[in-house]
């Protein structure tokens, strides 16, 4: 930032600068670092389950991975709008941070026109932004994760039924259904973990472009 012309400087609010330095690259943190880490052990532990799945029962495998194309499309589309929700969300905060940077850097001006409701009133306004942004995230999220949910019951419910056919017609026992279902159980603990690092990722994302647009910028000579 520092090394930028004085131009840039005009056309930039402070506040705006000074939220990319702190929020957008605390989000950014979180993606470089935990993150990675979660994401490679549950990586290997989904797919551990799938291969115990593939070798307990390649029939009731089959029938529970029918699910996975709608989910993992579903996680794609979800992932971009959360993207730029991220983004939008990111700015809108910036935008309460300059507000609040502005009046307390010129208090005395503000104390001096009696604007102190006026300047609350600002704040207000820019911080109810922020909040319908997030609203509208969480609101993606939960449809979402609801859906997802919902059909991995979907899936489990198959597969008991499915199963249950199997144990009764001989060609599977009961203890290798259990086995099954306990395999199954291991892999949606790894799905939703993954499901959740990829929302925050997008979240994380969408505050790294932010910052990323400041340290690609090359200063103008």
């Amino acid at each position: 930032l520092v090394s930028q012309e004085v131009a840039f400087f005009d056309g930039q609010r402070t506040g705006d600068l000074t939220s990319r330095l702190g929020s957008d690259t605390a989000a950014l943190q979180g993606l470089l670092s935990s993150q990675i880490s979660m994401t490679l052990r549950n990586v290997v532990q989904v797919a551990g389950g799938l291969v115990l799945l593939v070798v307990t029962s390649l029939k009731l495998t089959a029938v529970m991975l029918a699910v996975v194309p709608a989910v993992a499309i579903g996680a794609v589309l979800y992932g971009r709008k959360i993207r730029v929700l991220a983004k939008k969300y990111q700015d809108a905060l910036a935008d309460a941070g300059h507000v609040a940077e502005e009046s307390l850097s010129a208090i005395r001006t503000v104390r001096a026109f009696a604007a102190e409701e006026a300047e609350v009133g600002r704040y207000g306004a820019a911080i109810e932004a922020s909040y319908q942004l997030a609203r509208s995230r969480m609101a993606a999220a939960s449809v979402f994760f609801g859906a997802a949910s919902a059909a991995v019951y979907a899936a489990v419910a198959v597969v008991l039924g499915y199963g249950g056919l199997l144990v009764a017609g001989g060609e599977l026992t009961p203890g290798t259904l259990t086995a099954f279902l306990v395999y199954t159980l291991l892999i949606a603990m790894g799905l939703g973990t993954l499901a959740d690092i990829w929302a925050e990722a997008m979240r994380s994302l969408g505050a790294a472009e932010r910052v990323l647009d400041l340290s690609d910028r090359v200063a103008a000579m």
